[in-house]
Order: C-alpha cells, then sequence, then structure tokens
C-alpha cells in the first residue's frame, strides 16, 4: 500500500505585520482545507517560506497543524535544510509531533553529487520511523535528481514517496512506470496533474490548493475516473495557477491570493515583498477564470 495518495496542500506560513507566525489564521487555514476535501497538508514547504522560519517556529506550526488537523487527514512535516544534520533534526521534530510523514529536499546552496543526495535520504530514513517522501526541486536548488537515482532510493526503500516539482512529464512518467508498488508519486506541477493521474500517479502537492482546494480535488477525481473532456478544461484553468506565481517574488502572489480568496491577511519576511497594485491586476487577470 501506497503511504501518500491524493492532493495535499503545500501550506503557505501566515505571518503577520510583525513578522511573527500567526498561529490563529494558520490554524484556520489548515480547517478549511481539510473540510474542502484535501487528502493532506504539509507544513514547511517551499510555499511556506521555510528557509525564513527558525527551528522551534517550525516545530511549532507542526504541532498546532498535527493537532488541529486530528486525523482527518495527512499531515506531512517539511525538513528540508541545507545540511544533513539539520534535516535530521527537523525530522525528528516532524516525528515528535505526530506527523504521518516528513517531505525531504535535498541539500541546497552547497550541491551534493549523487552520492551525497543518496548519503542525505539513507541518513533521514534511519533517523525516523516515519514515511519520508524525497521532494526533487531543480529550479531552487540547482540539482534535478536524475530518475534512476530516484528509482534506486525507492526500490530500496528509502523513499516512501516522491514529489517532483522538475515540470518534466517525460521524466515523471518514466519514474513512474518503473517504481515499486509500495511508493507514490505526487507531481508539484499544478499543470501536470491530470496527466500524472491519468499515468499511474498518485496525485500532487500542489500549491494552487491553498486557494482553490475544491476545484483542485475535483480536477484529480475527474482524472482518476478518466473524464478526460471536463478535466482538460479544469486542467488548463488551474495551469495559470503556475503563471501567477511568476508575478511579484514568490510566494507573494499566493499570499495575495488566499487574502482575495479567502479574507485572511498573510504577511511574508524579507526579502519577500508584497505585490504592487499593477502586479496584482496583473495576478487578478492571469487567474480570473477561477475567481468566477
Amino acid at each position: 500500500m501506497r503511504p501518500f495518495e491524493g492532493i495535499y496542500t503545500p501550506l503557505l506560513t501566515f505571518f503577520d505585520a510583525r513578522g511573527e507566525v500567526n498561529m490563529e489564521a494558520q490554524v484556520r487555514h489548515v480547517t478549511n482545507l481539510v473540510k474542502a476535501g484535501v487528502d493532506g497538508v504539509v507544513p514547511m514547504a517551499s510555499m511556506g517560506e521555510f528557509t525564513a522560519m527558525d527551528r522551534k517556529e517550525r516545530a511549532q506550526v507542526a504541532e498546532a497543524i498535527v493537532e488541529e488537523v486530528s486525523g482527518r487527514a495527512q499531515v506531512v512535516v517539511g525538513a528540508g535544510a541545507p545540511s544533513t544534520r539539520q534535516a535530521i533534526h527537523l525530522a525528528r521534530d516532524a516525528e515528535g509531533a505526530g506527523a504521518d510523514g516528513v517531505m525531504v529536499i535535498h541539500p541546497f546552496y552547497i550541491r551534493p553529487d549523487r552520492v551525497g543526495i543518496r548519503t542525505h535520504y539513507e541518513a533521514i530514513r534511519g533517523a525516523v520511523d516515519i514515511p519520508v517522501m524525497a521532494y526533487n526541486l531543480p529550479f531552487f536548488t540547482g540539482i534535478d535528481i536524475p530518475s534512476e537515482l530516484i528509482l534506486d532510493l525507492a526500490r530500496d526503500g528509502t523513499i516512501d514517496g516522491l514529489k517532483d516539482s522538475s515540470g518534466d512529464l517525460a521524466k515523471a512518467l518514466h519514474i513512474i512506470s518503473e517504481l515499486p508498488d509500495t511508493v507514490s508519486f505526487l507531481t508539484g506541477s499544478d499543470a501536470l496533474l491530470t496527466s500524472v493521474v491519468l499515468h499511474g500517479g498518485q496525485g500532487g502537492v500542489l500549491g494552487s490548493s491553498n486557494i482553490f482546494p475544491k476545484k483542485v480535488v475535483e480536477l484529480y477525481d475527474l482524472a482518476r475516473q478518466g473524464r478526460t473532456e471536463e478535466a482538460t478544461k479544469l486542467q488548463l484553468d488551474l495551469a495559470r495557477f503556475g503563471r501567477a506565481l511568476e508575478v511579484g517574488t514568490y510566494p507573494a502572489a499566493a499570499k495575495y491570493l488566499v487574502k482575495r480568496v479567502w479574507g485572511t491577511e498573510a504577511h511574508s519576511r524579507p526579502p519577500v515583498r508584497p505585490l504592487t497594485e499593477e502586479e496584482r491586476q496583473r495576478v487578478d487577470e492571469i487567474v480570473a477564470p477561477l475567481l468566477e
């Protein structure tokens, strides 16, 4: 049985105007997402600005979310860090908080080779007893984990799942076709959800579900049912979200939209800046079909 399946939301982190975590808003957002039908939430993913948070804050957010969700959905905690040692501490914190799994990006800034990447994931696997989801994000890390390395890690039980945000459909299909039945493939690219699910993938960890969870869950269900004509139309609309994220400094556009749609203020910590009025208008134009 695969440990991860469905739609997971890589949570925005709700900072207040002073730059402190707004736990009330954070928990309320998670409650809304679970009610909307997402299968899991992922605090401290890239969209959650984990690089701007210290270990104590990350542990506190994880604990609050696990308590709030209370088994109604999975909580997979991001344990990404520039070093293996830091990632091990974060993974153990997540396990101690009661998380259902950890999502781990390989070290960044110092770019490891294949041996370093393998060693990193093996160390995490040895440090915790909960499922480990690898996270491939070449746009930010500068490294696109080779397909064969991913498959080796899956076959030897080092990882239990993969979030692939490479945006490479050919790569995704290659991995899906070779993965063991016990390992999950989740796309991190909003535009690829339909294709991934139709070809045997298990779902997605999709930023758009912060803003439009019901539409993302609907798309997943349509794809699973093979209703391709209906899925294609909705997929083309949701693909707009990725274009909107390119406006301003990531993830400022998502934080603008969460206020626009949910009415909840979500500030960021520097160097992320709020969108200008012109940028907000641009985002509205891009996602207009989703706001109807």
